[in-house]
């Protein structure tokens, strides 16, 4: 069943603080610094990241340093990174201990409904790259993802992209049942996720991603269903926000649904954009 997440609304003239694929653990102290310094330039806000904060095992310790050093809210979905040298399970149990003892973090998985103004939303969920766009099947491409995550290591190619297709509906389905609550509520959403929901959106070098990569860069179940609640619902306004693909770039795929996707660079994390609320 869904839930809607209490929390207060920034203060009157707060932002939104976006920021994707920060790769702590590529990230010495002075790059720290400097990432906590843009973030509080910004302040009042919420700060949310798309993903690709750090690795398996450092990640809880890298989500307890941010929010030591921060004093505002923090919205975050997990990308592909944060997995590596682990698996789903134990970096979810090990997220979900983390964020239980910090009341300003908070994880979006799922279908929950984060009020940001009275007619302003977040949701989120960390998607996946579902296997279906581009070559599909038939890529040849092997990330880090196939080695380093456990549930995605040991099997054939066959059943690699049976369990990507699983990923990215069950993202698609978490996504529909937040969005369902969200509409009647508020008229702008926001919804945050890792990987793109549209070929469009896979920006690489200010390109698309080629049909090798797509299948691995985009999670097309996510973006059937933000098509069709976006159709659905025209006077409403949707802004994705991911990362992935390491190169930024906007994809406006209806006039009221526009997906924003961040660029990265190893070793020096920042800030992709500001939203006004």
């Amino acid at each position: 069943m869904g839930t809607l997440a209490l929390q207060p609304a920034p203060p009157t003239g707060g932002k939104l603080i976006w920021a994707t694929d920060w790769h702590l653990d590529h990230a010495d102290a002075p790059a720290r610094h400097r990432l906590l310094e843009s973030i509080r330039a910004e302040l009042p806000g919420t700060l949310v990241i798309s993903g690709d904060i750090s690795t398996g095992r450092q990640l809880p310790e890298d989500l307890q340093w941010l929010v030591a050093e921060l004093d505002c809210p923090v919205a975050f979905v997990l990308g592909n990174h944060d997995f590596y040298g682990s698996s789903f399970a134990r970096v979810d149990a090990a997220v979900a201990l983390t964020y239980a003892d910090n009341p300003r973090l908070q994880h979006l998985d799922g279908d929950e409904v984060l009020p940001l103004t009275p007619t302003t939303a977040l949701i989120g969920h960390r998607g996946w790259a579902d296997g279906r766009a581009g070559a599909g099947a038939q890529s040849q491409v092997e990330l880090n993802d196939y080695r380093l995550i456990a549930e995605l290591t040991g099997c054939s190619r066959a059943e690699r992209f049976r369990r990507l297709a699983a990923l990215g509906d069950a993202s698609a389905h978490s996504l529909r049942v937040a969005l369902d609550l969200a509409v009647p509520r508020y008229r702008r959403v926001f919804v945050l996720t890792h990987v793109p929901p549209f070929p469009e959106a896979t920006w690489h070098m200010g390109q698309m991603s080629d049909a090798e990569y797509l299948p691995h860069f985009c999670n097309t179940a996510a973006g059937t269903v933000l098509r069709a609640v976006a159709k659905k619902h025209p006077r409403h306004r949707f802004i994705v926000l991911c990362g992935h693909t390491h190169s930024p770039g906007v994809a406006r795929i209806l006039p009221n649904l526009i997906v924003n996707t961040g660029g990265a660079a190893y070793g020096e994390p920042g800030i992709q954009r500001c939203f006004t609320l």
